[in-house]
């Protein structure tokens, strides 16, 4: 994020709604230094910044802070300094000695920083409170950035005792952060009454911050180590007045969405260029059906008409013109805000972090040359930014340069010892090429470094799964999520297992929490969707299949498992529609070319077929299905040597593969090859006993070949196993051999042998 508005590549919202009409009021925002021409007001940034400690506040340039300027005056008067705030206040958050002068030099800075993040929120509120009941905007913004600056000062001090923390400032500055969070809600109170009950009113976070168990042993302080490793991934977004729903939970939403979402709710457009999109879920049906959501190309060039009804310009407010900052204020920006905001990794321009985060976003999109190019960039113009390096092994391990990457390992290990994400990455090395023993060695290493290490657990889970110890699997993925609850990963991992035990409707559970965690998350979409698909619910299984689809529409194994219900429920073409794309997608997908071949043969493409399913025997000489439907297809057009050749190697491959039993026995008795085909079905049988289809060709096999009473046991066996075959129950009584259930005579009692 950059720091000025003059660094600014894009409108912000402001200028959108200001320069179509709309009257607007924004206070604390970031990147709103210097104080742009708008319909309304703008209170910068600067005017109380306490992100960074006390030194900015006492800065009393007034130029660029506000707009329109004759408003300094005023927001100076309203000003609050941290100076003022007394040790009375102070005690709410922290707990004070007898003498507060007889604090330590670092505790007193602490308790500075405390003041100053104070000071800025009460400025920022009762300034938003004066100028609203002076200009009235139709959109009016406020920025409280206290409860990330409590978290990153004091979360580290808040219970259970993290080791390296000193249990006396564990005691004196432990409840600060809860007790900030009181001191926001009653801000935020008091902003929302001013507005009144009629007012649409938003509230948001762009990410969350680490607590509990789940906290890093890093420094928390910005400017100290890594302070962004504390922030959680997602953040909150409240929506509440008329226009949105009440008591409702929204399933996804992203901080992308939230302009998008003010323009629908304004009556203004939706640019087609933003990343975002409305999130129509919290509106009201009633406000859509009379507000119909627009779309424009851009807001980057001319205006746009709004559909809102026209108010009346704000009192005191200019009218709307151009953007423009004085540049002259700030050309290029603060530089000590600049070096202090990378530490967040918050800065765009071209600096380590910068390198870091297009790496990482490359790296995200597997594009692992281009990411390591960037990594490499960021090392170069950082030679202590260690996570760079890190970064450039996790690249490595992807493309599958094992020896590379340990190679960097190891020699960041040297610059950097006890290193647990860099024990972790080792033992993921190991664990991929079997050195199983070394993994768990790796994994455990890392947990002795930070014992709530959560991808440490997750990582031995997945090692203890690989080595078929399920329980022991299922027990890590636990502590992951008792740790932290929103590692999507994890709750995947415990769908799979319980999937795996027959576990369905848990499964299912946890491939959705595993959704809630991250909505973003393609893999439990897909999982969820085989769970569903499993037990029937086909309909729900292909919304599923189409939301993993709309994250990754690359994702060929999703695809080709969407084809393959789409054939199932006879919808051929377009199953064939999505099995090709998932090959353009992953040429080498043996499956997809496996699946697209059995959608040729329902359309009648026979040649087409017979290719798909030879490509994927290529791919995989092995693979059972493929060699299975071969053989089908070749028997079809009359190939009958070629055929039943493709099922007898079918069967070599998967003695247990009971579908190439049946047709190969067919296709013998279609041949009068009787014997040979109660040869085949017996074999088959003993391999798949609990396969009633089996018992039932045999049966028939049987009868043909004379053998009137190994046809009834064939025939019983098969109703022990699927006891709903009316047919074949009907068949044994014309047999006149029909036998109850289990054995058991008419009359005899329960038990009694035959």
């Amino acid at each position: 994020m950059p720091v000025t508005s003059s660094l600014r590549r894009t409108k912000a919202i402001w200028n959108m709604l200001s320069e179509n009409g709309l009257s607007v009021g924004v206070a604390g925002w970031w990147a709103s230094f210097p104080a742009e021409k708008v319909h309304g007001f703008i209170v910068s940034d600067r005017v109380a910044y306490q992100l960074f400690g006390a030194s900015v506040a006492h800065d009393q340039a007034r130029e660029g802070k506000v707009y329109p300027a004759e408003l300094g005056d005023l927001v100076a008067s309203l000003t609050v300094a941290p100076e003022t705030i007394g040790m009375a206040e102070v005690a709410r958050y922290v707990r004070l000695p007898p003498d507060p002068a007889s604090l330590p030099s670092e505790q007193n800075r602490l308790i500075d920083d405390l003041k100053t993040l104070l000071a800025a929120g009460d400025t920022y509120t009762t300034i938003s409170l004066a100028l609203r009941e002076r200009f009235h905007p139709d959109f009016q913004a406020v920025y409280l950035e206290g409860t990330d600056t409590v978290a990153h000062l004091f979360m580290r001090y808040a219970p259970p005792l993290l080791p390296g923390v000193d249990r006396d400032d564990q005691q004196r500055f432990g409840r600060a952060v809860d007790e900030y969070y009181r001191h926001a809600d009653e801000l935020v109170g008091r902003l929302v009454a001013a507005a009144g009950p009629e007012t649409a009113v938003i509230i948001c976070s762009d990410h969350g911050f680490r607590t509990g168990e789940n906290r890093p042993l890093t420094d928390s302080r910005i400017g100290f180590g890594q302070a962004a490793d504390w922030h959680r991934k997602y953040g909150i977004v409240i929506l509440c007045g008329p226009p949105f729903r009440k008591h409702h939970d929204l399933q996804e939403a992203s901080v992308l969405d939230i302009t998008p979402t003010l323009l629908a709710l304004l009556g203004l457009p939706v640019a087609e260029d933003m990343d975002g999109r409305p999130i129509l879920d919290a509106f009201e049906p009633a406000f859509l059906e009379a507000h119909a959501i627009r779309y424009v190309p851009s807001y980057e060039t001319g205006t746009i008409a709004s559909t809102a009804a026209p108010g009346t310009p704000a009192q005191g407010a200019p009218a709307p013109v151009a953007s423009a900052a004085p540049s002259s204020l700030d050309p290029q920006g603060d530089q000590e805000l600049k070096q202090k905001l990378e530490s967040l990794g918050y800065l765009r321009q071209d600096t380590a972090n910068s390198h870091n985060n297009r790496g990482m976003i490359l790296l995200n999109q597997d594009k692992y040359d281009d990411a390591i190019a960037e990594f490499q960039q960021a090392i170069h113009a950082s030679e202590d930014l260690g996570i760079a390096r890190i970064n450039i092994a996790r690249a490595l391990f992807k493309k599958k340069d094992y020896r590379a990457a340990t190679k960097i390992l190891d020699d960041y290990s040297t610059r950097q010892p006890r290193s647990k994400d860099a024990e972790n990455l080792l033992g993921n090395i190991a664990m991929e090429q079997k050195q199983y023993p070394e993994a768990e060695k790796h994994f455990r290493t890392a947990l002795q470094y930070e014992p709530n290490f959560t991808d440490a657990h997750n990582s031995l889970g997945i090692l203890y799964d690989r080595l078929g110890r399920r329980e022991d699997a299922l027990g890590e993925y636990l502590k992951v999520v008792g740790i932290d609850p929103e590692y999507a990963e994890a709750h995947n991992n415990i769908g799979l297992i319980y999937k795996e035990q027959g576990r369905t409707q848990d499964a299912m559970t946890s491939f959705r929490r595993a959704i809630e965690a991250d909505p973003e998350f393609t893999g439990a979409y897909s999982n969820l969707a085989l769970v569903l698909e499993q037990t029937g619910a086909l309909k729900e299984a292909a919304e599923q299949f189409r939301n993993a689809l709309q994250r990754d529409p690359q994702n060929a194994v999703v695809r080709t498992n969407y084809g393959g219900l789409l054939f199932t429920l006879g919808r051929f073409e377009q199953a064939r529609v999505e099995l090709e794309k998932a090959i353009a997608a992953d040429p080498l997908d043996a499956s997809a070319q496996n699946n697209l071949g059995a959608v040729y043969g329902k359309l009648g493409r026979i040649e087409e077929e017979l290719n798909a399913y030879r490509k994927a025997m290529a791919l995989d000489p092995d693979y059972v299905d493929a060699h299975h439907n071969l053989g089908l297809a070749l028997l079809k057009r009359g190939k009958v040597e070629e055929g039943e050749s493709e099922l007898r190697r079918a069967l070599s491959i998967d003695r247990a593969y009971a579908p190439a039993y049946l047709n190969l026995a067919r296709s013998l008795i279609g041949r009068g090859k009787h014997q040979e085909a109660a040869e085949i079905l017996s074999v088959g049988s003993r391999q798949v006993p609990g396969d009633a289809d089996l018992q039932s060709l045999l049966g028939e096999v049987f009868l043909r070949l004379g053998r009137k009473d190994e046809a009834i046991d064939a025939f019983e066996q098969s109703l022990r196993l699927k006891p709903d075959q009316a047919d074949l129950r009907q068949r044994l009584k014309t047999l006149g051999k029909a036998r109850p259930e289990r054995g058991v005579p008419p009359g005899g009692r329960h038990g009694e042998k035959r």
